[in-house]
């Protein structure tokens, strides 16, 4: 597995905690009861968060642990190596 595949996966994990607080953010605009509306707002709450802290703390380097958020990524089209050690992303782990 190279270090670009296990990024992979976590960006998608990251997307699929977002797409999940976006569903139950309009599910919760869509309920008429206050009690289960307050419900549906903790649980999108809790998605928005998770994917907040896996995006921005959880995507490490394998070898210095320096992170690989999105704000290192403005601007880039494809990231070939990590900005803090200069890893290849295409490096076995």
């Amino acid at each position: 597995m190279k270090v670009r595949d296990k990024i992979q996966k976590k960006i998608i994990a990251t997307f699929l905690g977002f797409g999940l607080g976006i569903l139950f953010a309009f599910i919760y605009s869509s309920i008429e009861s206050s009690s289960i509306k307050v419900l549906f707002k903790a649980i999108a709450g809790v998605c928005f968060a998770y994917a907040f802290i896996l995006s921005n703390f959880f995507i490490k380097c394998p070898r210095c642990s320096g992170s690989l958020s999105y704000s290192h990524m403005k601007g880039q089209s494809k990231t070939n190596f990590y900005p803090t050690c200069g890893v290849s992303l295409d490096e076995k782990v």
